[in-house]
């Protein structure tokens, strides 16, 4: 069972903009969220950023469906600060043979991530050779 702070992600999942939800989550980030949107002929998709906590929140059409959580620095954000709390057992240093002996074998596995169910949604951690570079909390496998 995965445990930790991801808890306060996987239960927003689903939550419309308005929805408390989503500002508790939000305010777990803490720091100011910028807004993106991008609108295609399908969906709208709002991207609410806090490029120096290390958080991206994806909502296709009003509803929260994705959460983007850092573990790397790059040029657009900072590396998310509580990851010893995030995922039990699981830090962003980790490669994935230590993610695997923390939480078990993946629902599904590449060589860029391994991929977790919970009661809640999906967990995925994403990697570039060995090195972690972000957990995706997500509503549904967009792999299935």
């Amino acid at each position: 069972m995965i445990q930790g702070d991801v808890s306060e992600f996987l239960s927003a999942l689903g939550a419309r903009e308005d929805d408390a939800r989503l500002r508790r989550a939000l305010d777990f980030v803490g720091g100011v969220h910028e807004v993106d949107v991008f609108d295609d002929d399908d969906e709208v998709a709002t991207y609410l950023v806090v490029p120096d906590r290390g958080v991206d929140f994806l909502l296709v059409d009003g509803v929260l469906s994705t959460v983007f959580i850092y573990a790397t620095v790059n040029s657009e954000h900072a590396a998310y600060g509580a990851w010893p709390s995030l995922v039990h057992g699981v830090t962003a240093t980790d490669e994935r043979d230590d993610v695997v002996r923390a939480l078990g074998e993946p629902k599904r596995s590449a060589a860029g991530y391994l991929l977790y169910e919970t009661d809640q949604g999906f967990l995925q951690f994403d990697f570039e050779g060995e090195t972690l570079t972000m957990a995706v909390v997500m509503a549904r496998d967009v792999g299935a």
